[in-house]
């Protein structure tokens, strides 16, 4: 299970199931009450990492949450809409809205033996429209690759193709170190220049643990190589995510980082 959180506004924030690691929805009941109370309140509490980019080369979304934060109540800008998607085997199975929400609290933690840092965000909707938070389930259902809203549009078997070609050369440069699963990927290129429907499992992406791992390696490691062709293979199909599956290839990243992560290991 993973979460997606998108925030509008003048600084509008979008994060994945990479960024986003546990988050909270409570109804805010005062505890004095004898009966239903009409003083009531719903928050949502949202704990992630912090993802920064070396030379600024992709946006911080935290720092639009930091921004966020200081805006004062004069500011229409302090109410923003607050949408926290659950996601389940690559769908979304709930939806939670906070549509004019405002910061409570928020924080960031830096660590710098792991060099890892989290972020904490608590909001809350305005208590005067509070009717208006939604929360609802979705259907779940097997898309093909492109059967993305965003694609319909668009020059769906050519945005399908390209994810295949990444994949497949992902797999040309990995046969060397393991056969077995680069022609895993190589079938799987296939059927996505098919396009056919993939049902991938859903994995924890351990992108950080990988990252560990290669930086620790010696030049003359042999995996050296499969990790800098994993993480252009990555890197490409990031770029045009937007227009495919994020969630799919979301799965293809983790399965990827958790191969480079199992081999290296002896496994």
């Amino acid at each position: 299970m993973g979460f997606r959180l998108k925030i509008d506004g003048s600084g509008p924030v979008e994060m994945n199931e990479r960024q986003i690691k546990n988050v909270e929805f409570c109804a805010d009941i005062p505890q004095d009450s004898n009966a239903r109370a009409t003083d009531n309140g719903a928050y949502l509490k949202i704990w992630g990492k912090l993802l920064f980019s070396l030379g600024a080369e992709a946006d911080d979304q935290t720092l639009n949450l930091a921004k966020w934060s200081q805006v004062p109540s004069e500011s229409a800008d302090c109410y923003r809409n607050v949408e926290v998607a659950v996601i389940s085997a690559g769908q979304v199975v709930r939806d939670i809205t906070l549509p004019n929400a405002f910061v409570m609290e928020y924080s960031e933690s830096l660590d710098d033996e792991s060099g890892v840092g989290e972020f904490y965000l608590h909001v809350k909707q305005k208590k005067d429209i509070v009717d208006k938070t939604k929360a609802k389930n979705t259907k779940k259902k097997q898309n093909k690759l492109g059967d993305n809203p965003i694609c319909k549009n668009l020059d769906e078997k050519k945005l399908d193709e390209e994810v295949s070609l990444i994949i497949k050369k992902i797999a040309f440069e990995l046969k060397d170190f393991d056969h077995e699963f680069a022609s895993y990927l190589n079938d799987l290129a296939i059927k996505i220049f098919k396009n056919e429907i993939i049902d991938l499992e859903k994995m924890n992406c351990k992108e950080s643990e990988a990252i560990d791992i290669y930086m620790n390696m010696n030049l003359d490691n042999p995996y050296l190589k499969s990790f800098i062709s994993i993480e252009e293979g990555i890197d490409k199909l990031n770029k045009i995510k937007e227009k495919n599956n994020e969630e799919f290839i979301y799965k293809i990243a983790a399965k990827l980082y958790i191969w480079f992560i199992n081999i290296c290991k002896g496994g």
